[in-house]
């Protein structure tokens, strides 16, 4: 269950990213196919894991294999690093 969780985690914390970047270039008036599929394609992985953790009769079932769970999980904090590090706006 724990290896499910990270991977689904690392899901949303990636999608949550691409929410407040592609948020932050259509508030900062960068509108444009970019930044709506970015915002869009975040809030779609923060569905999937969500969903899948909450609805799904197996959810370990769609999980890879270990090193890709953990290249996701390392992943997911150097995105967040990088948001941190440099702010889109």
């Amino acid at each position: 269950m724990s290896k499910t969780l990270v991977y689904f985690a690392s899901l949303a914390v990636i999608g949550a990213v691409f929410v407040v970047l592609g948020t932050a270039s259509l508030v900062a008036g960068a509108v444009g196919p970019g930044s709506v599929l970015m915002a869009l394609g975040g809030l779609s992985l923060i569905g999937y894991g969500g969903y899948t953790l909450i609805f799904a009769s197996e959810p370990s079932e769609p999980v890879p294999q270990d090193g890709i769970v953990w290249t996701l999980a390392v992943a997911a904090v150097l995105f967040v690093l990088w948001a941190v590090v440099f702010p889109p706006v």
